[in-house]
């Protein structure tokens, strides 16, 4: 699902979302090009991964989620430093590279799989589509809504794994 929300040139960026899933690789949310910021579950895991121009940054919280169960997210970037909290876990934390501070992107979020993913050397969670539930979305603190905010792919259903 496409959704046009205009993350374009920011210097920070916050996302919360619940996911459910039982796949051990999918793609959650995607933003950008040359320049880009998403998530995804890799091997079981959540990973954050962020390009502002000078290096990329990944971020991988300790608490499986492929599971079959409900999983909160969150995830966050002001200027260079990354935050990931998946449910209760402690925060990790890490930094991108000095320089770049900015992210540049079309503005264009992706939500459970995008048509291209640039080839940064990410895990494979970055190009699988999502399978399972996503929902209640925030975006900068907004409610992203999933069936009137879309810009492509109006789905039927927001979750695939229906249990």
């Amino acid at each position: 699902m496409k959704f046009d929300i205009k993350i374009k040139a920011q210097s920070n960026n916050v996302f919360e979302v619940m996911i459910k899933t039982e796949e051990e690789n999918g793609l959650i949310m995607w933003n950008g090009g040359a320049d880009f910021i998403g998530l995804a579950v890799v091997d079981g895991y959540v990973m954050f991964t962020y390009q502002l121009g000078s290096g990329t940054l990944k971020m991988v919280s300790t608490v499986y989620v492929s599971d079959g169960n409900f999983h909160r997210i969150y995830a966050s970037r002001y200027v260079r430093d990354g935050t990931l909290h998946v449910d209760d876990e402690d925060p990790v934390l890490d930094s991108s590279n000095p320089g770049a501070s900015q992210l540049n992107t079309d503005g264009a979020l992706y939500v459970g799989g995008a048509p291209h993913v640039p080839p940064k050397k990410l895990p494979r969670g970055f190009e699988t589509n999502f399978v399972g539930c996503i929902g209640d979305i925030r975006i900068e603190d907004q409610q992203l809504h999933m069936f009137y905010d879309v810009k492509s792919s109006h789905p039927e259903s927001f979750c695939s794994l229906m249990r």
